[in-house]
């Protein structure tokens, strides 16, 4: 493992931790300015030295204390954080890995790679992840074999101590930038996953919208996930009030981009419109066994057709989320997710317009039940199913999506503390308002090994 010229104004020749004398989990902490003999000399800090403390905020300090990761304060609370694998956690933690600091701002590279064999039994349009919404009804028979590894990421975490508190930029992305259409490859160009800064109560920046619960989330091998999970990422502005009147409740306010997805008819020309940002509240009870959440979004649907005015509507929805840690080895998920005009937080439409000049806002509803055991210490186990679908028709045609459902499960084999080989099998339905119905059986293999 190296230090680099990674911060700044450091600009220093590499230094291997292990001829420093440092060990796993050490701090490299430089000098804004200084030559290569400088690195070389520089302080490497034991993180089981006493000079590393836990304080009674929860913050890890690190060295002298002008560095803490401040875990209570930027890591959400989440019962059964632990138990099985995370593909959807950051790289919260502090007191290890690649950390280079210069004693008042530290930077940590994390990131993982990870590589798919995906081998499809039907026709499904999503050959790098399972979009049960691309499934094709009534195609010849056809199989997909699929290797990739655009789920591979990269982050830089930047955290320093300011006047007021802890402050934190994160900046993370990956190569999922498109999906593959047909038998042409996709473009394994890098994408921006989470950019934001965080400082005392207040957030900016790109990462999860405030309706999701991602604790709440299964760990499919899949990248895509069940039909009614939030996972979507958006621009926010964001405030955070953690136990709230002293409680085990934490609100959360956001103005959030509106981004949303119109189904069009043929020979309608138009495009959507966003006149408004979205407004996103949650309001989450953080106990010790069982997180609990109420998460609701409030928006402006509009839409316009060539040489019309624009249609406006206003939809909502509100999403109910829990993850409960039954035992120490077992944690059970659920989800209900229902409203108007919302169906872009899951990838299907919100509005549909009609030839005449019209329109309608789409409602939908969508559930999920999940688990996770642990077999014993290098086994886990995940199962999920879900169901998603729109609520009414009107302005819809016959071959157009009504509902959507999703099936995995998986066994994930941990060999050291930063690997993990899996496989999975996934099943999936999509059905139309006419009654046709499409169904989609996957294997996928999966091998991912995390940067420390």
């Amino acid at each position: 493992m190296h230090a680099s010229d990674v911060l700044g104004q450091a600009s220093l020749d590499t230094v291997s931790l292990s001829e420093s004398g440092g060990p796993d989990g050490s701090v490299v902490k430089l000098a804004a300015t200084g030559t290569a003999q400088e690195l070389q000399d520089a302080e490497v800090v034991d993180s089981g030295a006493e000079n590393f403390s836990l304080d009674e905020d929860g913050f890890y300090a690190v060295a002298d204390g002008d560095i803490s990761s401040a875990s209570s304060f930027f890591q959400e609370s989440n019962p059964g954080k632990g138990i099985g694998s995370d593909f959807f956690g950051l790289n919260d933690s502090y007191d290890e890995g690649l950390i280079i600091s210069t004693g008042k701002v530290a930077m940590k590279i994390g990131g993982f790679v990870k590589l798919d064999a995906i081998y499809d039994f039907n026709a499904i349009n999503s050959t790098d992840s399972f979009d049960t919404a691309t499934i094709v009804i009534g195609a010849l028979p056809r199989k997909n074999a699929r290797l990739h590894a655009r789920q591979t990421r990269f982050n830089a975490d930047t955290r320093w101590e300011s006047p007021r508190g802890p402050a934190r930029i994160f900046v993370e992305g990956d190569f999922f930038f498109n999906q593959r259409e047909s038998s042409e490859l996709g473009e394994n160009r890098f994408r921006l996953r989470h950019a934001y800064i965080q400082h005392g109560k207040w957030l900016a920046g790109q990462t999860w919208t405030t309706l999701a619960d991602v604790a709440a989330s299964p760990a499919t091998l899949d990248f895509e996930g069940q039909v009614a999970s939030v996972t979507t990422r958006r621009a926010q502005i964001r405030w955070t009030q953690r136990k709230l009147f002293g409680t085990k409740l934490a609100l959360a306010l956001a103005v959030e981009d509106p981004f949303t997805i119109i189904e069009v008819p043929e020979l309608v020309v138009g495009e959507p419109r966003t006149q408004t940002p979205d407004g996103v509240f949650r309001l989450r009870y953080e106990g010790d066994l069982v997180q609990t959440q109420v998460a609701g979004v409030l928006r402006e649907i509009g839409y316009q057709k060539k040489g019309m005015p624009v249609i406006e509507d206003d939809a909502w929805g509100v999403n109910f989320t829990q993850v409960s840690k039954l035992t120490t080895r077992n944690k059970f998920y659920s989800e209900i997710l229902w409203g108007n005009g919302i169906g872009s937080f899951r990838g299907i439409p919100d509005f549909a317009p009609t030839v005449g000049g019209g329109g309608t806002t789409l409602g939908s509803l969508g559930w999920m039940l999940g688990t996770t055991h642990e077999w014993n210490e290098k086994f886990s186990s995940n199962f999920v199913y879900a169901e998603n679908g729109i609520t009414n028709e009107h302005g819809l045609m016959g071959d157009e999506l009504k509902r959507v459902t999703y099936m995995a499960a998986n066994i994930i084999y941990t060999p050291t503390e930063r690997a993990a080989i899996g496989i999975e099998y996934l099943y999936g339905t999509r059905v139309n308002f006419d009654g046709q119905k499409g169904q989609a059986n996957r294997v996928q293999f999966a091998c991912t090994y995390y940067l420390p």
